[in-house]
């Protein structure tokens, strides 16, 4: 039997969640609306690739599947609209922006870039780097940001740049930022905030800075300090495990909000709600003792971020390590609603939703993975308003509404 505990507010309850059927919350309701069958669009015989997201049109409203394969992209909504775009182009790696209209495939070991527009129907190939990689080793990868109108920022080693929504360089940096940048933008690709050093800094698409601004204790090793953005790139969230603290900054000014000091790290899994009322996350801790080891996997969510009176509600789970077992943070909904993968063994996957207060909403039933999770858990997403979910069974994706009985 596998025990998730949950604790909020000095009160510990525990789930059974490894039986193999589903499970619903009883005061909720959950109904399935939309079901897609992948492969009825794509022919990748590995796993289907994909995002999905909601469209936010007053005439024809609904979610939005793109999936992609080795020959075509392709878009499919539930107001019918319908588009395919083909390319001649070889990866496994690729990225979506968040309204899933546009899609960025790198192929790292010829260094070139594909971006595909799917509404407009076009690609357009291009280099993320000026010299050519010397010798056969040492592959050069991407960590790229991809905005709703299609411009691109992206960093490797200390190089960072960014592309307007036509691809033209606008930012071009080689070696001025220091240690293990991190970058984050927000939806629209009107702002992008990068740490340079020991400051955080604040840039308008065109190279503009915004602000620039100094963080005290700030650790050099950068490589655990991470950036996440509200969509609309209102609130900064400046994640500091090695100093222990949590910062909130005011997107426009820099200014601080509030601070936080947690009792553990965050983990580099966090996702924030553009409010910033809620934060959600997931964390990974190894232990090893002799010959034995285990892992205590944590995952929660965090209410009221920008209040001296916030709340933490956190999961945990204990297990050998030889069962691998992941508990991963999916999607965080505006109304505190949160989506987990839960993963055992690298190809066994169940999803769960929680409230935020801490109540298993809905458990979906274990899944076989055709592959490794790292790649199957794309295709799943939970509306912003946490009132829609779906997730790929393997088979097909499905689509529920989430509704809280009287």
């Amino acid at each position: 039997m596998l025990v998730l505990v949950m604790c909020f507010s000095s009160i510990f309850m525990t789930f059974d969640i490894d039986g193999d059927a589903a499970w619903t919350n009883p005061e909720y309701r959950i109904t399935e609306t939309w079901r897609v069958n992948p492969y009825e669009y794509v022919t990748d015989e590995i796993y289907p690739r994909g995002n999905v997201c909601n469209v936010d049109d007053e005439e024809a409203p609904g979610m939005q599947i793109t999936l992609v394969d080795y020959e075509k992209a392709v878009l499919i909504s539930q107001n019918g609209l319908e588009a395919e775009v083909g390319f001649d182009f070889s990866t496994e790696h690729l990225w979506f922006s968040p309204n899933g209209e546009f899609i960025l495939l790198y192929n790292y070991r010829t260094e070139d870039c594909i971006r595909i527009d799917l509404l407009n129907g076009t690609t357009n190939e291009f280099r993320p780097f000026d010299d050519e990689r010397v010798g056969g080793t040492g592959y050069r990868f991407l960590s790229p940001l991809l905005s709703n109108t299609g411009s691109v920022a992206y960093k490797c080693h200390q190089t960072f740049r960014m592309l307007d929504s036509d691809l033209n360089v606008v930012v071009s940096d080689n070696d001025h930022f220091r240690y293990n940048t991190c970058a984050s933008m927000s939806d629209d690709g009107s702002t992008f905030y990068i740490t340079n050093g020991d400051h955080i800094e604040a840039y308008d698409s065109e190279r503009n800075i915004i602000w620039s601004r100094e963080i005290e204790e700030f650790p050099q090793e950068l490589g655990m300090t991470t950036i996440y953005t509200s969509s609309s790139g209102s609130v900064v969230c400046v994640v500091m495990d090695i100093a222990g603290k949590i910062l909130f900054l005011d997107g426009e000014t820099g200014a601080e909000i509030s601070q936080i000091s947690p009792e553990r790290p965050f983990g580099r899994t966090v996702q924030l709600t553009d409010n910033c009322k809620y934060i959600a996350y997931s964390y990974f801790a190894n232990s090893i003792t002799g010959n034995n080891g285990f892992a205590t996997i944590y995952a929660g969510l965090l209410t009221d971020c920008l209040s001296d009176l916030y709340q933490i509600n956190e999961y945990s789970i204990e297990s050998d390590l030889s069962d691998g077992w992941v508990l991963r943070l999916l999607a965080l909904a505006d109304n505190g609603v949160q989506m987990y993968m839960l993963a055992k063994a690298g190809r066994y996957i169940k999803y769960l939703l929680f409230s935020p207060t801490a109540e298993l909403i809905y458990c979906t039933e274990w899944n076989e993975t055709p592959r490794s999770f790292k790649n199957y858990n794309i295709i799943s997403y939970l509306r912003n308003d946490g009132e829609e979910f779906c997730y790929f069974n393997g088979d097909e994706i499905i689509f529920y509404s989430i509704q809280e009985l009287p």
